[in-house]
């Protein structure tokens, strides 16, 4: 996989730096029948990586379909990263059809899926990284 890793990382900051409801931005990516935990900012987590299909992150990468997770303690089969975290968006990456990763936000604020709902699908094109 050719990623441009410090561009990914320079989005996830800036979409962390951007957005004072988001308290964890990062990036997983697609490694065989696992999800590896790339660039991310927020606190630590100890699932650095997360089977395809479980979690969120994982159901997103399995699907490619965006996932608002308005309240993660009604969401069957949430992977508990941050106990404080109450609500999050996951959103494929994709390039040439293809899911990358899944790219995530979580909020220590509960109920707030408007806030959460993602403007756009975030696409992985050659070696930009994009929200597109």
């Amino acid at each position: 996989m050719d990623l441009d890793l410090e561009l990914i990382d320079r989005t996830v900051a800036s979409l962390h730096e951007q957005e004072p409801a988001f308290d964890w931005v990062g990036v997983y990516f697609v490694d065989g029948d696992m999800l590896v935990l790339g660039p991310f900012r927020g606190e630590p987590t100890e699932h650095e990586r997360i089977p395809l299909g479980k979690g969120v992150c994982g159901a997103v990468a399995a699907t490619g379909e965006t996932e608002v997770v308005p309240d993660v303690l009604e969401r069957p089969g949430h992977i508990v990263c941050d106990l404080k975290t109450r609500s999050e968006v996951v959103a494929p990456i994709v390039r040439e059809g293809r899911v990358l990763g899944p790219a995530g936000r979580g909020s220590r604020a509960g109920d707030r899926g408007e806030r959460l709902r993602p403007r756009r699908r975030w696409r992985h094109q050659g070696r930009r990284s994009a929200r597109g």
